[in-house]
This record gives C-alpha cells, structure tokens and sequence, in this order.
C-alpha cells in the first residue's frame, strides 16, 4: 500500500507510515511487558509488600492516567513461598489486564489476612474501569485469567472476577494460609519451577 500511495504522490502515503510505526511500537511495548511479565526474578527478592509495590509503580510508570491506591496488610506470619508467588502473580495479570482492557482512573489494590494461622489471606483488585461482559468470560475467559484461576486452584484457593455493580471491575483472590502438606515439607510448584518471592 506504501508503495502503491508513493507512485501516485498520493499525501496520504506519510499518514499511513506514521500509524504503522505507532502500531508497531504499540506491538513492542506490548512484547516487552509480556516477557517481562515472564520472568521469575521480578518476584525473586523482598516481602510479598515490597514486591507489589514495585509492581504497582512500575505499572503507574507505563499508565500514568491510573492512579493506584495500595491497602497491604503487613503479615504477623510469614507467607509461604508458594502464597507469595501467587498472591504476586495474580496482582500483576489483574494490573496488566486494567492497562489492556480496563481503560480505568482508579484502582485499589488490597492484601490482608484473617483468621490467624489457619486463616487466610486475600487480594482484592478493584477499578473503575471496564471490564468484559460476565457471558464473553464465561464464553471465552482470557489466558490470563484461566492462569490466575489454576494458579489458585492449586493452592486450595478461590477467585472470583466480574463486574462491580455500578462499574468498574473486581478481582478477589482468597487462599488458606496453611497449605495441604504444609506441615510434612512437601515440594510445591514454586520449588519445583524454580519461581521464587
């Protein structure tokens, strides 16, 4: 098409290269935050807190019309590795699908634990933006969200995504603090893949 608007000194010819660089750039940054997104080192160091801190001004970097409130809970117990890992990801596909689909102003991002030791804990992601209608997802749920519900699932947990009310969009991850086998040591994915927090 280039070439074609070219032979005719057609002015559109410079319009159309300048949209193509955008959607090629928009295609670059999308790639870059994929594979940054796939790297285990990004949850490697830190508290569970100071990790998605990072994560939350990383993600007010590349979407600054978002503002992102954090409520993080400081722990009384120490997390297991395989809670942190997933508690981690999950935050980060939910801040990575309000910057892809959401289009929102305003998102809290919340962690707290109840119950004591036997507890739980829970991550609650909640913006005003948009979300996808519940029967397209229940049509055809994204990868990420398909990997967020088997991530948690693994660990005996449950997420819930949808639509608020009024609008916007939740995401609400709740996970046991004891783990099954806990007790006896046994390996869990995130010793097996390597994947640390």
């Amino acid at each position: 098409t280039a070439t074609q608007l070219e032979a005719r000194g057609d002015p559109r010819l410079r319009e159309e290269l300048l949209e193509a660089r955008q959607v090629a750039k928009a295609c670059l940054t999308e790639v870059r935050h994929s594979v940054e997104a796939l790297r285990p080192d990004e949850a490697s160091a830190g508290s569970l807190q100071e990790q998605l801190r990072k994560l939350v001004a990383a993600c007010e970097t590349t979407c600054p019309q978002t503002r992102i409130t954090l409520d993080l809970e400081e722990a009384t117990h120490p997390l297991h590795p395989d809670l942190c890992l997933t508690l981690y990801r999950c935050a980060q596909e939910a801040l990575t699908n309000i910057r892809k689909h959401g289009h929102a102003t305003k998102v809290l991002l919340r962690l707290s634990t109840s119950g004591g030791e036997e507890g739980q804990v829970e991550l609650t992601v909640l913006n005003n933006g948009q979300g996808c209608e519940p029967s397209h997802e229940q049509r055809a749920p994204g990868f990420g969200l398909r990997g967020m519900r088997e991530r948690v699932a693994l660990l005996d947990g449950t997420l819930r995504a949808g639509p608020e009310p009024e609008h916007g969009w939740r995401v609400e991850v709740v996970l046991p603090l004891k783990l099954r086998g806990q007790a006896e040591g046994s390996a869990t994915g995130a010793r097996e893949t390597g994947e640390k927090v």
